[in-house]
């Protein structure tokens, strides 16, 4: 059940949509669907959105991975509501998403994290987008059936400091992750590693919070564990499901992906792994045309 808070904001959201009072209405989760009651009688529900940002062109074919990461959203998340992409043109085979505008003006390598954190802001300072709303990048493909607010919180360590000390070769992730542990040890946080290959569940308002970190850090920090670490998530352990470059075995990518809940690809996606995604998703979804 949503608290006293939320369903304070819930009353206030829906008095502001429709410009009147009524005594007795009240707000709740049923079924995982949001549920609004006016004197004891259910008046609608509001699913989630899942809010994703995208960066430029990526490479597989116009925006290949977000076609067949919205057919596995469609397939397997119960409750979806709206798709709202944060950037500067949607692809042209899509319909129905709904795009927050979003120019990039700095692309330095320093800077990825706050490009991240600030598209993933803008989209909290809409009031259209549900208070809870599902982040996703355009390469996270579900493999199995899950109500969108039952998305779990997964965490691949229980201190970041493990990977921190095995990114040897990526000094740049390495540097967020130091920064992101200084800051959440100094605060008194746990240091859960949640920046996994995975969705996450944000809430608009506690999201908003993480607007008060000093940003201009260089190579700022890491936003799930940030966010869900501050939020005091406790999270369940998980293992990472990225599916690498170089992995090109089909039958060991099929057996890493048995009885996964999703996974994820890199930049470039080798015609193997493209195959078995197409296979995996073979049917268009909403957002097609």
């Amino acid at each position: 059940m949503l608290g006293s808070l939320d369903r304070g904001r819930a009353y206030i959201s829906f008095v502001r949509s429709y410009g009147f009072l009524f005594t007795g209405l009240y707000g709740g989760l049923v079924g995982g669907l949001f549920v609004v009651y006016i004197c004891g009688v259910k008046l609608g529900y509001m699913g989630m959105d899942v809010v994703i940002p995208l960066g430029g062109q990526g490479l597989w074919g116009e925006e290949e991975e977000l076609k067949y990461a919205l057919r596995s959203f469609c397939d397997n998340l119960l409750g979806l509501r709206d798709v709202y992409i944060v950037g500067e043109l949607l692809p042209s085979w899509s319909c129905g998403l709904k795009l927050l505008y979003f120019k990039e003006h700095e692309k330095s390598q320093e800077l990825k994290e706050f490009r991240i954190f600030s598209k993933t802001l803008f989209a909290c300072q809409h009031e259209e987008i549900s208070d809870d709303f599902l982040f996703a990048n355009d390469d996270h493909f579900i493999l199995q059936p899950v109500k969108i607010e039952d998305f779990p919180f997964h965490y691949r360590e229980e201190d970041m400091i493990d990977t921190i000390n095995n990114s040897v070769k990526n000094v740049a992730w390495k540097t967020t992750l130091r920064n992101t542990r200084e800051y959440l040890i100094n605060k008194g946080f746990d240091a859960k590693m949640f920046d996994t290959h995975c969705p996450i569940i944000y809430n608009r308002f506690q999201f908003s919070l993480l607007d008060r970190v000093d940003w201009s850090k260089p190579h700022g920090y890491g936003i799930k564990s940030l966010y869900a670490n501050t939020a005091q998530i406790s999270g369940s352990l998980y293992p990472d499901g990225k599916l690498f470059s170089s992995e090109q075995n089909e039958a060991r990518i099929e057996a890493k992906l048995a009885n996964r809940m999703y996974f994820s690809t890199s930049p470039i996606v080798p015609p193997i792994q493209q195959e078995i995604i197409k296979k995996l998703f073979p049917n268009k979804s909403r957002f097609e045309k």
